[in-house]
């Protein structure tokens, strides 16, 4: 009971400090999965009666966030390279252009800046400005450090030195980093039995469709997420994929037991 009252307190003295729609919106719908709170209009608040411990943390949870919303955020570390090494603002805005004008995405800016800082702040000076020798000893150092099966942090880290050194015309550079080569595995093949555990395994009807999409078709979660019912052909028995993987298009075809689900 004191937890219930402590929780229902906790909550009104939060919405009279008139946040902005949009938090509020946030903070209901951090509530929603918590209890049964009928919200019909945005101003409207969620009942807390009957809330059990469990769901009292998302009272605690809006509480706290409202206690650290104003304390800063620590700097990137794009940004400290650009506060820091000399120059790395003017390479990063004009980095920043390039990728955008060449069609990539968000995530390869994302990525290819972040390492291009951290190699940055390791040598207080432009990526642009190291020598052979240096690049050799920063590249061991990652390999050694980050010796990943995937080996992913040393490939984005090669890549974005790869794609600074071509638009800055340094070919001199572009030749000393290693050329890196994809390995060859085999595909892991479910059997039939296998197949249908995964299957039979959720319980409701649409999670056993959905797993079924996505293991017959090939697709990934991003998507799957996008599928229309317009995508689906069952005349012709495929299925649409719409801006995949880069920004691609494709057919996948569906079987006979998928439609039926379908």
């Amino acid at each position: 009971m004191r937890l219930c009252k402590l929780a229902i307190r906790t909550y009104n003295s939060f919405c009279i400090k008139k946040f902005p729609g949009y938090l509020y919106r946030v903070l209901i719908n951090r509530l929603l999965p918590f209890g049964n709170c009928a919200v019909t209009p945005c101003c409207t608040k969620p009942s807390v009666a009957g809330f059990k411990k469990q769901r009292i943390r998302a009272i605690f949870w809006i509480h706290t966030y409202s206690l650290h919303k104003d304390e800063k955020k620590e700097p990137t570390l794009i940004q400290t390279a650009c506060t820091n090494v000399a120059g790395f603002s003017e390479l990063y805005e004009k980095f920043r252009k390039k990728i955008t004008v060449s069609g990539r995405g968000q995530s390869t800016l994302k990525n290819y800046s972040h390492h291009l800082a951290k190699v940055a702040l390791h040598f207080n000076c432009l990526p642009t400005e190291l020598d052979c020798d240096q690049l050799n000893d920063y590249l061991y150092l990652v390999k050694r450090e980050h010796n990943t099966p995937s080996n992913s942090y040393f490939k984005f880290t090669v890549y974005s030195l790869r794609y600074v050194f071509r638009m800055e015309g340094l070919k001199d550079k572009r030749i000393e980093l290693p050329v890196l080569r994809g390995s060859k595995k085999l595909p892991v093949v479910l059997s039939k039995p296998e197949v249908k555990r995964l299957l039979s395994a959720p319980k409701l009807l649409k999670h056993r469709v959905l797993i079924a999409t996505l293991y017959d078709c090939g697709l990934r979660c991003a998507e799957v997420r996008n599928l229309r019912l317009s995508d689906l052909d069952f005349d012709r028995r495929m299925l649409h994929v719409r801006q995949g993987k880069g920004g691609k298009d494709r057919y996948v075809p569906l079987s006979e037991h998928l439609i039926r689900g379908l």
